[in-house]
């Protein structure tokens, strides 16, 4: 590794940040999204400038020039995060004496609105998917687990006995790694409706140890339940969402039936509730006033 930042070139410290302190630390799909925003976007921009000179207003205008090429806000602020940690490394080793991230004014990220699915909607959607597939639905769906925990997950991880479903792991990429935080690894209770789903997926996964995969045992592409799902929403009439927004759909709909916050976030394996209510802040309110009309019934009978 250089040692002074005058002769240093980012393009450099980049490559060799990525080979000594990423690979160390993150996760093998973090690495890989990573060094493809470092290799894509920030060593064709930054890569000639030595260190000293990836300046606060250079940064700036890479962020401008990317959004008005047309990409989203979110996706420049990853590119923003990523160079904050290559240059608070610069700083760390005593290439640089601050990182001008800090001083940058990164992307507003406006919330979209999140879209869901009612029960009754939910069973229409597992009724138009194949029979096949229909677990791969449902478990989002009933259980609220993630996209990659259901790629990664394997039939020994379910005790349809004890009706119990293991999280420990996830898959993207078609590669196997820790789940999204410490709280995502939980033992879950599995409704006794999926016992039948999960019987018959056995039965078409001809004895290969992925609960989904292809023919030959080998993982499915991430993008595989997408296209799964879209094919079933267009068959039920049902409104386009996202794969992850089954997910969401599991979590209003336990809100709206009376789940306490405290137990949703167990039962969702978020790292907090702090995070989970601000997640779905925006379906609170109406909840909240559902509370207020029970209780203002149950007053007004014993007047």
């Amino acid at each position: 590794m250089p040692s002074e930042s005058e002769s240093v070139t980012f393009a450099e410290f980049s490559r060799s940040w990525l080979s000594t302190w990423a690979i160390v630390r993150l996760k093998a799909s973090g690495y890989r999204e990573y060094e493809s925003i470092v290799r894509l976007h920030l060593i064709p921009h930054f890569g000639e400038l030595t260190l000293d000179e990836v300046t606060v207003y250079r940064i700036q205008v890479y962020i401008a020039d990317k959004i008005a090429l047309g990409l989203a806000p979110r996706s420049v602020k990853n590119h923003v995060i990523v160079l904050k940690r290559i240059l608070g490394t610069a700083v760390d080793y005593g290439l640089l004496r601050e990182n001008p991230v800090d001083k940058v004014a990164s992307p507003r990220i406006e919330r979209s609105e999140m879209s869901f699915l009612t029960p009754e909607q939910i069973r229409q959607l597992i009724e138009a998917t194949p029979a096949s597939w229909r677990l791969l639905i449902a478990l989002p769906a009933l259980c609220g687990l993630r996209k990659g925990e259901i790629l990664a997950l394997e039939f020994d991880d379910i005790d349809t006995e004890a009706k119990t479903i293991s999280i420990t792991k996830s898959m993207r990429g078609g590669i196997v790694s820790t789940p999204k935080t410490s709280s995502s690894v939980a033992t879950l209770s599995l409704p006794e409706s999926l016992l039948p789903l999960i019987e018959h997926r056995r039965r078409q996964a001809g004895g290969h140890k992925l609960v989904f995969c292809k023919s030959d045992g080998s993982p499915l592409s991430d993008a595989t339940p997408n296209r799964i799902l879209a094919r079933a929403l267009i068959k039920a009439g049902l409104p386009t969402i996202r794969f992850h927004d089954l997910r969401h759909s599991w979590a209003v709909a336990h809100l709206r039936t009376g789940t306490d916050i405290k137990t949703l976030a167990y039962l969702g394996r978020w790292s907090s509730t702090a995070t989970l209510l601000e997640t779905y802040a925006h379906v609170l309110p109406a909840i909240g006033g559902d509370a207020v009309d029970r209780l203002d019934r149950m007053i007004s009978r014993q007047e």
